[in-house]
């Protein structure tokens, strides 16, 4: 089975993160955060450095 996947822009703490822990039971999920999370990634998630204030971040991520 495919999961879908989830974008969650700064999910490397707070609300964020409890989204993350959330999505990750059933999706595969992306982290995208000036910060990288602290906490070990649960497994079916990524980090990806990105500032969503900055277009060309955006783009690459």
């Amino acid at each position: 089975m495919t999961r879908p996947v989830a974008l969650v822009t700064g999910g490397s703490s707070n609300i964020g993160w409890a989204c993350v822990q959330r999505f990750a039971a059933t999706h595969q999920v992306v982290i995208g955060d000036v910060r990288a999370p602290t906490e070990a990634l649960p497994e079916h998630v990524r980090y990806c450095a990105a500032d969503i204030t900055d277009a060309a971040s955006c783009a690459a991520l």
